[in-house]
């Protein structure tokens, strides 16, 4: 039975009918369109600044280690300015350590969700920031 199965399966295959058998195309057809490119997945915004130095003042902060957290993120902000990361954790820090005026100057250079954001925690620590 097993040799009756092979002998069918390979007149199939030889026989030019078949689905599963690939043909030659046609001498007029037009070739087949290239294959469909994967949809680009969507992409984050390059990270501005050292990450790993901003993922460090995260630790720090995380671990109640608010003056740690805002020596970091300052040295980050000395050389990348604009690094919203950076200032929320600087802003943030400066509130636990209750020192106001480190804070508003933290809290001056962020975009404006962010602002109203820390302006709040800041408040919950006892830390007025609003005008």
């Amino acid at each position: 039975m097993r040799a009756a199965v092979l002998v069918a399966f390979a007149l199939l295959s030889a026989c030019g009918k078949c689905s599963h058998q690939e043909t030659a195309p046609s001498a007029g057809a037009p070739p087949p369109p290239p294959p469909a490119a994967p949809d680009a997945a969507p992409t984050r915004p390059p990270a501005t600044g050292d990450s790993s130095a901003v993922d460090e003042a995260l630790r720090l902060f995380d671990h109640g280690d608010a003056a740690g957290a805002l020596a970091v993120a300052e040295s980050v902000l000395a050389t990348d300015a604009g690094n919203v990361r950076a200032l929320r954790l600087a802003a943030s820090s400066a509130c636990l350590l209750a020192d106001a005026a480190r804070a508003r100057r933290h809290v001056a250079r962020l975009p404006e969700p962010d602002r109203s954001q820390i302006i709040k925690r800041c408040k919950r620590h006892g830390v007025e920031l609003a005008p």
